[in-house]
This record gives C-alpha cells, structure tokens and sequence, in this order.
C-alpha cells in the first residue's frame, strides 16, 4: 500500500533468479509478502525514503530493513531515498548489518548495473 487508500504495484520476475521491485510502500499487504516468500528472491529494490521517521506512503530504511529481514533475498537494493541519507556512511552501516545480520543490503545509485540471470 502507498498510503493507507492507494494500491502499489510490485513486480517479481525471472525464471532463473527472482527480482522483485517494490517501490512507493509504506504497507506490505500479507497476502503480496505471502507470494514473495514463496519466490525465493536473488535481488530485491525496495523503497527508502527516510532513515527512521514512519512516512505515511513511503518506507524507511527500517521498515526496509525489517521487509528484507521476512524476504531474506541474496542482495536487497534501496531506493528512492532522501537528502538526509549520506550515502557512503549509510553504506558503510549496512556492511556491518551484513556481519551481524547475513543480508546482503546496499542503497542504489545512479547507473547501478546488477548482474542477474532471468
């Protein structure tokens, strides 16, 4: 859900390796967290705007966090953030999640480029 009246969309595609892009959520509805997890997922992007503060239609890097902790894919990519990310420093915490935690988490960049076979 993007708000609480506003239906997103997520994609899940790919044969050989799952990708699945979830942009714009502030709420993950069971029944699509459901369909995901029973797709084992290799690269997930999902929406990040802000560090912490709940956004009422959009993710933070928490609630991010927490969806990629139920997800559990191979690399999680976080998008669409604001200007209170300092990329390189938020990167640099999100290496050290993978030590403590097994999840493979980066924010995106312009120009990503993500090796995958679909």
């Amino acid at each position: 859900m993007h708000g609480e009246d506003l239906e997103s969309t997520a994609f899940l595609f790919g044969d050989k390796e799952k990708v699945c892009y979830i942009s714009d959520i502030s709420r993950m509805l069971p029944e699509t967290l459901k369909v995901i997890k029973e797709n084992p997922v290799h690269i997930l992007i999902v929406d990040s705007l802000c560090l912490t503060f709940k956004h009422p239609t959009h993710y933070s890097l928490e609630q991010a966090i927490e969806l990629c902790e139920e997800i559990k894919p191979k690399k999680a990519f976080f998008v669409g953030m604001g200007s209170q990310f300092d990329h390189d420093n938020v990167n640099e915490m999100l290496k050290k999640y993978h030590d403590s935690h097994g999840l493979d988490l980066a924010l995106a960049h312009d120009g990503l480029m993500v090796d995958v076979s679909l």
